[in-house]
């Protein structure tokens, strides 16, 4: 007896068949459909979408139901997110990257809003993502850019050299505002050029020089570098004349130390006023240019026939 118990176990183990008497999985579909009764006639309805279908022994019935599983977008649905399992949306996420993308696609707020990107978050996250209103994403935009200002204003203050300004006012064309960008340029610890915008605001038209360098200052003690500036470029306008010079008065006027500094020979940006050049040969450029567009223009066209012709 022993030695036919081993053959029969010699012979399940050596072989790739399993034993007869292990019945294969069958797909169960009654984990998507339930039993009721409709007029006297024996149904099963879908749990997920509530649609019917006549409950028999039949193969077709069966293969119905079957079909309904893997075509109902209900089931479909629930089927991928437990598979992922999206039981549980982080709602915070949600925010931070839809403020990033506000921020780096410059979006408008009020896209929050829009009945097709409610939609299209309801669908991404299966009917669990929370609406977001315009106000949401100003708050979250505000609070991207007061952390970013204070990293910069971090990496200011551990500035060991000086940090150079480049300010340029201008007057929109179409709407007759002022506006005014003050840019900071500066090597950080690697050695690496750094450039910040750290203001751009609305300013009147209607300036004076004192104003205009009242600006300037203010902007310096809001990030904390007027004790750390080297250079400011300005347009080479007559109007910047007056302006840089009260520029480098108000400086030296709050402290004695930045006063010595800045009238020292370590110094000779701020003590002297150097004419940029830049604005002027931009403008002789365009004179120069101005007869020869007509011909440039010709040379294009005969360029772009060439390319057509030769492909």
């Amino acid at each position: 007896m022993d030695f036919i118990g081993e053959s029969c176990n010699s012979a399940y183990s050596d072989g790739d068949h399993e034993p007869p008497n292990k019945k294969l999985k069958r797909f169960n579909v009654w984990n998507y459909f339930v039993k009721i009764e409709a007029d006297g006639k024996e149904l099963c309805e879908c749990k997920t979408c509530g649609k019917q279908f006549i409950s028999g022994r039949t193969g077709i019935s069966h293969l119905n139901q079957v079909q309904h599983i893997t075509k109902c977008p209900l089931i479909m649905k629930s089927r991928i997110a437990k598979h992922f399992k999206l039981n549980k949306i982080d709602h915070r996420m949600v925010r931070d990257s839809v403020t990033q993308m506000t921020i780096k696609s410059y979006i408008p707020f009020q896209f929050a809003e829009w009945d097709e990107f409610r939609a299209f978050t309801k669908f991404a996250s299966f009917n669990e993502a929370r609406s977001l209103s315009r106000d949401n994403v100003v708050a979250d935009v505000m609070k991207v850019y007061l952390l970013e200002k204070d990293k910069l204003k971090k990496q200011l203050a551990a500035v060991k050299g000086g940090v150079c300004l480049s300010f340029h006012c201008w007057t929109s064309s179409t709407s007759s505002h002022g506006y005014v960008t003050l840019t900071a340029h500066f090597m950080d610890d690697q050695w690496n050029l750094v450039v910040k915008v750290l203001s751009f605001c609305h300013f009147n038209p209607s300036h004076d020089s004192f104003e205009l360098s009242r600006k300037v200052i203010d902007c310096l003690q809001e990030w904390g570098i007027e004790r750390n500036v080297f250079s400011i470029t300005m347009d080479n306008v007559s109007a910047n004349d007056e302006t840089s010079q009260n520029l480098k008065n108000q400086l030296c006027s709050l402290d004695s130390l930045l006063r010595t500094f800045i009238t020292s020979a370590t110094a000779p940006s701020l003590e002297k006023h150097f004419k940029c050049c830049a604005r002027v040969l931009d403008l002789m450029v365009e004179r120069e240019f101005k007869g020869s567009k007509w011909c440039i223009g010709q040379d294009k066209e005969q360029f772009e026939v060439c390319e057509c012709v030769k492909l």
